[in-house]
């Protein structure tokens, strides 16, 4: 009976858990590193294979060689960048003529396309979101001339 339950409750578990990963995919934590790493060494700043550049957001959408974006937000199916990624054929498979992408990597830039493929800001450019509180000291002290006198207090 105990082993019935347990079984049940692990195939419950198995089940939920398959499949339906809808984290957030974040462009600069999770696409970010493998477009820099795999992909704009042929497709990025000067070099723009198939005039498809993964450089800046309004390079990475407007139309290619081909007429078509690369890139379909909200379609992973429909977009060539994902078609090329798959592709057995070696004379299309991206990246060109190099280790293609693992699994996982396939299946971040695909959940990121259907996800709307939001382009972040670089990090170097997006501003701190905290603000941070001077902690207080109990008493005045006239060597404490500016905030940061307070941290290192």
């Amino acid at each position: 009976m105990k082993l019935d339950f347990l079984a049940w409750g692990l195939l419950v578990c198995l089940v939920a858990c398959q499949g339906n990963d809808q984290t957030e995919i974040s462009f600069n934590r999770d696409i970010r590193p493998i477009f820099n790493t795999k992909c704009l060494r042929c497709h990025g700043g000067v070099k723009a294979n198939g005039n498809f550049s993964l450089l800046f957001e309004e390079d990475a959408f407007k139309a290619t060689e081909s007429g078509n974006p690369a890139i379909i937000r909200g379609s992973h199916r429909k977009s060539e960048l994902y078609q090329r990624l798959v592709s057995d054929d070696p004379e299309l498979r991206m990246p060109y003529e190099n280790e293609p992408l693992s699994a996982t990597e396939i299946d971040l830039i695909a959940r990121w396309i259907d996800q709307g493929a939001h382009w972040e800001k670089h990090w170097a450019y997006i501003p701190p979101a905290a603000e941070i509180t001077v902690p207080p000291t109990g008493k005045e002290m006239p060597f404490l001339k500016n905030e940061i006198d307070y941290f290192i207090l």
